[in-house]
């Protein structure tokens, strides 16, 4: 039996979500989305995802915030924060962790694939990422 790899999507624009849902389970991933920002400790609490991607752009948060929240908790759990510029200096500061990767929209499906498949490689490298890849 093969682990496929979960992720959980958290952003306002449904479209995005919608296709980075699909893109991921194209590729094999188990995903779940969300809109609600501070909502997500729920979803934490009652399923174990492997990697996140946070819109930093939300209604009801910052998903820098929610992120850096997110990484103090859970620490190994990989980030991905979605931006429509390039990050603030805010946000720098966890720019160097290993865990955390910013990417800037529109992004290219086979690139937000790729920082998925660096990010659980480094995180869970038990993984069989290739196959996702």
């Amino acid at each position: 039996m093969q682990f496929e790899p979960s992720i959980l999507i958290i952003g306002d624009d449904e479209y995005i979500r919608k296709t980075l849902a699909f893109i991921f389970r194209q590729a094999g991933y188990i995903v779940s989305t969300t809109i609600l920002a501070n909502g997500v400790s729920r979803y934490l609490e009652s399923y174990i995802y492997d990697l996140i991607i946070i819109d930093i752009n939300l209604p009801q948060s910052n998903g820098g915030a929610m992120a850096s929240e997110i990484h103090r908790l859970h620490p190994d759990l990989p980030i991905i924060i979605l931006s429509d510029k390039l990050m603030s200096d805010t946000l720098s500061a966890e720019k160097g962790d290993l865990f955390i990767n910013y990417l800037v929209k529109p992004v290219d499906p086979a690139r937000i694939l790729d920082s998925v498949v660096e990010l659980l490689s480094k995180s869970k490298p038990f993984l069989n990422t290739e196959l996702h890849g």
